[in-house]
Parts: C-alpha cells; structure tokens; sequence
C-alpha cells in the first residue's frame, strides 16, 4: 500500500512537473475559426431581417465551436473604419476568418477591398443582397419581387381591401424598389387597382422612423385598408398602432419577419429566412464550398408567405396556387435583370 502511495505521488509530481514546463512556454495561437459580421447601419434591434442576421449567426457560431465579433456602425464612415481596421490588423492571424457584410451601402468599399482576399485560403468576404459578382469574394441575392406579388395577390383578394399603401424607406436600394414591384403586380393581377407608394427618407434613416410613423398611422387610418411596409424597424410604429386599434385599424404586411405576433391585423408576412440564410453560407464556407455567387429565392424556400394563425382558413385554399403563380412571375422578372 505505501509503495502505492508513494509511486501515486511520484506520478503526480512528474504531471505537475511537466504542467509547470508547459505552462513557461508561449501560449499556443488561437486557430478557432472566426466570423465577423458587419450589420447595417444603426440596423440590430429591428424585430426583423437584422435580428434574423444575428440569430442565425449566433446560432450557427454555437452549432460549429466559431468565434463571432458583431459590429454594427452609426454611419457609413465608422463602418468603414471598422472593415478596414479589422482587415488590416488581422492579416496574420492563423485562423480561418468569414467577414460577413450586410449593409448595402458598402457595396463599392466591397468592390475595393475585396482584391485583398484574392490570395488567402484563411480570410473570405461575403456580401449579402446584390446581384453583381464580385471577383475576390462571396456575394448572395435573396430575390425579393416573388414573395411580394404573392401578398399583392392575397391582399387583392380580401373583400375588405380595396385602397392599399406602401411605405418604402427610400429609392436608393433597388430591393426596395423590387418589393414594391412584386406587390404592385401582384395586386393588380386581379381587380386591385388603389395603390399608392411613399417614401420616407432621401438617404437611410427611413428604416428608423418607428415613432414618425406611428403618427402617420393616425392620418393614413380612413385613407388605407392595408399597408405594407418596406421600412425595416419603421414597421413598429405600425403595429403599434394596429395593436392600440385593434378592431379598426388597417392591416399591416409583415416584412422580411413574421410579424403575426406583434398584431392581429396582420394577415401574412413576407419572410426572408435569413437565418437560415446564414446557417447554409457558414457551413458551406466550413466545408470549403462557398459559391462565389448564389441566387435563393422562393422557389428555393429562402423566401415565404407565411399566414398568420387565426388567417389560415381564409388563405389555406388559395395559397400554393398563389404561390405557385408568384414563382413564375419571380422567374420571368428574374431572367430580364
């Protein structure tokens, strides 16, 4: 029994030994592979397609032991400072890195700085929502025009719309200007005909506008049966509204998020499943599979009209033939861009 003790302690001090020489050398470099993800100016906390962004990245991150650092700028000069700092000073670090960039505006600095990843098989660039290929990095377009004329042709449908308005955050991103399309072909398809688009804002502010529009609620309310708001985190003002008005008010579209919880009065919600979006374009990038570039729309399942629970028996019937029509329309629009 003591020379089991004793050859007992004698292992443990030869371990502690060799733990005390392991712990005098440098520490071994973090090769934990990383994302960063570039989010859309003043964008996280919109209840919809940037929170989708996060929640599908930290998702994933959590699946695949990744390392994850978020930023999200004020304006457009900060986040060019961000990618531009994180890229210069990362240049020798020794793990794999993803930059994930999901502010349109940050198109043309993408365009510039994407010759630096042209050698690198460790750092990537993905930019999400454009159609151009970009030489040097990842770019996604999620088509927009097809799940759009799908609401437009529900909402065409409803016995009690007649009069429809569009907010649109500004005319500078072309998506905005696709969305409005969708529904406006899709609610004049039928009998719709009443539509009239707004726009909120010359530059981007128009996606921040929650409480602006919530007053516009008031003045809209005898002029509008529906509403569809391409305006990001602005829609908030909307629902609010529809919840303090619950049994006169207009209805709402909910856009890019199901938006059925933060109201009754909406009866469906175009939806970009951007977090699957990102599960599928950080484990291709895992694999080494990362497409230079990809189209995923409806067809595809990327996109969808979802109803609203208590909507279901008056939209059930109706919708795959609705949906099955808007695929064709998307494609058909799709070919001539």
């Amino acid at each position: 029994m003591k020379r089991f003790l004793s050859l007992f302690f004698l292992m443990g001090a030869l371990l502690f030994a060799a733990c005390s020489d392991d712990d005098s050398q440098a520490p071994q470099p973090d090769e934990t592979p990383m994302l960063v993800v570039v989010y859309p100016i003043d964008g996280l906390g919109d209840r919809s397609y940037v929170d989708n962004i996060y929640r599908g990245v930290e998702k994933v991150a959590l699946e695949h032991g990744l390392k994850v650092q978020h930023l999200m700028p004020y304006n457009y000069e900060e986040g060019t400072a961000y990618i531009e700092n994180f890229m210069k000073s990362d240049v020798e670090e020794p793990n794999r890195r993803l930059y994930i960039i999901t502010e349109p505006t940050f198109e043309d600095l993408v365009v510039r700085l994407a010759p630096q990843f042209a050698e690198s098989d460790k750092r990537q660039l993905l930019f999400l929502e454009t159609r151009q290929e970009i030489p040097h990095a990842h770019t996604l377009y999620l088509p927009f025009y097809g799940v759009n004329y799908a609401a437009g042709r529900l909402a065409q449908q409803m016995s009690d719309v007649n009069r429809v308005a569009i907010f649109q955050a500004n005319e500078q991103l072309a998506i905005l200007q696709e969305a409005t399309r969708g529904f406006t072909d899709g609610f004049q398809a039928g009998e719709g005909e009443s539509l009239n688009t707004y726009i909120m804002d010359e530059g981007f502010l128009g996606f921040s506008m929650a409480d602006k529009l919530y007053q516009e609620a008031y003045r809209i309310n005898d002029l509008f049966d529906l509403v569809l708001p391409l305006c990001g985190g602005s829609a908030q003002g909307l629902f609010r509204y529809n919840r303090e008005y619950p049994t006169n008010s207009f209805y709402t579209v909910g856009v890019d998020a199901d938006m059925s919880v933060y109201s009754d009065r909406v009866p469906f919600s175009c939806v970009k499943h951007m977090d699957r979006i990102m599960q599928l374009c950080v484990e291709q990038w895992l694999e080494g599979e990362l497409p230079s570039h990809q189209s995923l729309g409806l067809s595809e399942g990327y996109t969808e009209l979802v109803l609203a629970p208590q909507y279901e028996p008056q939209f059930a019937a109706q919708l795959p033939q609705v949906v099955a029509e808007a695929i064709e329309r998307e494609a058909a629009f799709e070919s001539q861009q």
